[in-house]
């Protein structure tokens, strides 16, 4: 079951005045953390607005000052008004929408949404993550930052701040968009009768907000998008204090269940002579069967990758002899936990390699070849295509980028490409014949390199007798096969020069 409906215990002087056995003040506040490289459609938290001219929950009604005027509805409080409606007419809910209750007044809201504002798949993306309110009309937006928090006042004061924690502002407590000046303009003219409803935005958050003295529950109402990836966090207060979720229903605000994607054809460019990477990040439905991934050029397609409960299932075009279908389970079912999938692909003129990793099953890599690859022909001058559909959604950005110089190591590393000098013990063998496959690409300052078997291996991997040798050298021209006695217990060693060591 999704839940929607958190009730916090809260006493509005906890942040001004230590309870009985409590050693530090603490502040009420959400937190906000989005997963790297990852989107929100919009996450909307509503709560029953304390500033507004008709709630009379306790017997209280606010001094027209410090209202809130009930004006034409923005996007937000019309949305707030539609799931407390929704949330009411459900019958498991009707107690907490009699006079006095939560639902019996109007609710005011926050909405977030995180976009890539760099559409070009081949530039880096550029991460907005944007604030709106119910109580007022300005936009707020915070760059590139995947933690923040809105904390509502201090021992000091009740003023909202937000504290942004990226590289250029770590856990720095900050006024957003306009507030700074609206906030002493405000406390400028207070004494003069001043209409906080002329003055409000995210500073007066709090005000709204936080329960009266009599009320003793926050109340919150939270809904995730299908393709919202900020993980919400309940008030922050002292350990002692820390604020209890309602037990009467399951924890889990997204209200999404069907994810779903027709068949959407993505732009890759042409390969040439180059490298790329490509990165996709998938949502999986909580209610769904299967999805399907392929990629094709002008020609055809090449490869295509199925998801289908606990069954990956890749449909390799790329060579005759690769038997298809080839299929990876896993422990879950995708399906049943809406999972997120991030794949990044590596493809050349020389493979296909794509790394999975998942919120529900340990990463792996899938490595693929096509057929003479050597030759280098695959897929050249293709202008390359993927097409997305079936039972999930992009989560990110489609990412792409030509693998340099610069960032060779990085993902090198990412795909477990050997280094060398590299050193293996190899098993035993009751067998006649033995086959060993090397995929192997030069550097392209290379001049020489070997594989060697040896046997009788002592400290160093590198020095044993030769049992068998293919070297080349001389700027790649000539070979030399060598072969001597062969035992049963032997090294496998493979260099490639320059980058190599001098004892192999």
């Amino acid at each position: 079951m999704v839940n929607t409906h958190f009730q916090l215990p809260y006493l509005n002087t906890d942040q001004c005045m230590l309870r009985p056995e409590q050693k530090k003040l603490g502040s009420y506040g959400l937190i906000f953390e989005r997963p790297y490289f990852y989107l929100c459609d919009e996450l909307l938290i509503c709560y029953p607005s304390q500033l507004i001219g008709n709630n009379r929950r306790n017997g209280i009604i606010t001094t027209v000052p410090y209202r809130l005027r009930e004006a034409k509805k923005n996007n937000v409080t019309i949305q707030c008004e539609q799931r407390r409606k929704g949330f009411c007419n459900e019958e498991k809910n009707k107690h907490l929408c009699k006079i006095g209750q939560p639902g019996s007044t109007i609710w005011h809201g926050i909405m977030i949404r995180t976009e890539n504002k760099n559409q070009t798949p081949n530039n880096s993306p550029v991460f907005v993550t944007t604030i709106l309110l119910s109580i007022t009309k300005q936009k707020y937006e915070i760059n590139e930052t995947l933690k923040f928090y809105i904390k509502f006042g201090r021992m000091q004061d009740t003023f909202t701040r937000v504290i942004l924690d990226n590289d250029t502002l770590k856990s720095k407590q900050v006024f957003l968009g306009n507030d700074n000046n609206l906030l002493k303009e405000y406390l400028s003219k207070v004494d003069k009768g001043a209409y906080l409803h002329k003055y409000a935005g995210l500073w007066a958050l709090g005000l709204d907000l936080l329960p009266t003295p009599a009320e003793r529950h926050l109340h919150l109402f939270v809904h995730g998008g299908c393709a919202c990836s900020i993980n919400f966090k309940t008030p922050t207060i002292p350990e002692s204090l820390k604020p209890e979720v309602t037990p009467r229903l399951e924890t889990g605000y997204k209200v999404c269940s069907a994810k779903y994607t027709d068949n959407t054809i993505y732009e890759l460019g042409n390969l040439k002579d180059e490298e790329k990477i490509i990165k996709i990040s998938i949502w999986a439905s909580n209610n769904g069967s299967s999805g399907a991934i392929a990629f094709f050029n002008s020609a055809d397609i090449f490869l295509e990758i199925n998801f289908r409960g606990r069954e990956i299932i890749f449909y390799s075009y790329m060579h005759e002899k690769i038997p298809k279908p080839i299929s990876k389970f896993i422990d879950s079912n995708l399906f049943d936990y809406g999972a997120s999938i991030d794949l990044t692909i590596r493809i050349s003129n020389y493979y296909v390699w794509i790394l999975f990793e998942s919120n529900v099953f340990v990463k792996f890599i899938k490595k693929l070849w096509p057929e003479d690859w050597w030759n280098r022909k695959f897929l050249n001058e293709s202008e390359l295509k993927m097409s997305i559909g079936g039972d999930f959604i992009l989560a990110a950005p489609l990412f792409i980028k030509v693998i340099d110089e610069q960032n060779l190591d990085y993902y090198n590393e990412m795909f477990d490409v050997i280094q060398m000098p590299y050193s293996q013990k190899i098993r035993e063998t009751t067998s006649d014949e033995t086959f060993f496959r090397f995929h192997l690409k030069i550097n392209n300052k290379a001049t020489k390199f070997s594989i060697k078997l040896f046997n009788g291996l002592e400290e160093n991997p590198y020095i044993g007798t030769t049992v068998y040798s293919f070297e080349v050298s001389d700027n790649l021209i000539n070979v030399a096969i060598k072969t001597g006695d062969v035992s049963n217990k032997y090294v496998l060693v493979l260099c490639l020069f320059p980058y190599s060591n001098s004892e192999c």
